[in-house]
């Protein structure tokens, strides 16, 4: 049994290492606790939440850059821009700033100025310009946002090419995203014969099948290339063309498909339509309902890196209707192709 003596020892050398301990670790601050609270609360869409805490932290520290840009992300997902906006200004003139802070704030004020309908040029200033700066997980998060704004962009938009070009983050070829005709054409050739050119046109149709088997297409890549070889054979059979008539395929899950190869002129807008002119079609019946999120911004970056590529002015992007007495590609998908060109 221990002594008095040696009992007050011990307490007195576990105090003493739990206070060395205390001033090697040292303790977060409760204003950084009360951001750390705020952020969680906003991945959760606790608003009220977030607000609150991020409040809390400015009491203690007015100038806490985290818990302004914390307020400034509340009033935007709560839907209210304009204050979103006043808190990225105040943020700005009141802190100091580190490279992710502007980057942040850059996100906020281009998100806000969507959502306040200011020119789609602007918001996407603001954003390109965060992806640019941006890390690695910063570009993951704003690179289907830019391609989808792409789409409302004149061609020349600064820095619209040089995106488009680029590719998606990550390091993969940009045209790594197509998948080669063998996916669907296990001998992977061709019998057309008509060489293309330098193409100076696209057009764009839907295949108008049935929901049946365009749902069908939808549920894997493997039914994607079935229902491909099916175009391809009715356009051989029953048509009497050399090959299947596009030059790419869009499943009904974004998957973009080489169709027949570029280098060969397609058979798709009509024998006076046909030369130079690259032809993408949309499995799916777009008179009936409109294509997937996945399917227009798989066909908005196809279209703009095509464009990019080969310098085809946004005015040579049409709806097959524009070009020949069809209702092709449907009257959902035409105001895509539309919003593409203009």
């Amino acid at each position: 049994m221990r002594s008095p003596a040696g009992a007050v020892r011990i307490a007195a050398l576990v105090a003493l290492c739990a206070s060395a301990g205390c001033r090697n670790l040292g303790r977060v601050p409760e204003h950084e606790n009360a951001v750390v609270r705020g952020e969680r609360c906003l991945e959760v869409r606790d608003f009220d939440g977030a607000k609150l805490y991020f409040e809390r932290a400015l009491q203690a520290s007015p100038r806490n850059v985290r818990a302004r840009i914390g307020l400034a992300r509340t009033a935007l997902e709560r839907g209210d821009p304009q204050a979103a906006l006043a808190e990225a200004d105040r943020t700005e003139r009141e802190c100091a700033l580190a490279q992710q802070d502007r980057i942040e704030l850059l996100i906020v004020r281009g998100r806000a100025c969507q959502r306040l309908g200011r020119p789609v040029g602007l918001v996407w200033a603001y954003l390109h310009r965060a992806y640019e700066a941006g890390g690695a997980e910063t570009k993951q998060r704003l690179y289907k946002e830019l391609v989808r704004l792409s789409g409302q962009l004149p061609p020349d938009a600064p820095g619209l090419k040089e995106f488009m070009a680029a590719g998606p983050p990550g390091g993969a070829a940009p045209w790594q995203r197509i998948r080669p005709r063998r996916d669907w054409d296990p001998a992977g050739k061709s019998d057309a014969g008509i060489p293309m050119g330098k193409p100076f046109r696209i057009t764009v149709h839907h295949s108008a099948h049935d929901a049946f088997i365009a749902g069908s297409a939808a549920r894997s890549a493997a039914a994607s290339a079935e229902v491909i070889r099916r175009m391809h054979a009715y356009h051989v059979q029953n048509r009497r063309w050399q090959d299947i008539g596009y030059h790419f395929i869009i499943d009904p899950r974004g998957g973009i498909w080489e169709g027949r190869p570029l280098h060969f002129q397609g058979a798709h807008a009509g024998a006076a339509h046909n030369k130079g002119n690259i032809g993408i079609c949309v499995i799916g019946n777009y008179d009936a309902q409109g294509p997937s999120t996945a399917q227009v911004d798989s066909l908005t970056w196809l279209v703009r890196r095509l464009c990019a590529k080969y310098d085809i002015p946004s005015r040579q992007i049409f709806a097959h209707c524009e070009l020949k007495a069809t209702t092709c590609p449907g009257r959902f998908l035409k105001r895509i192709v539309v919003e593409l060109r203009n």
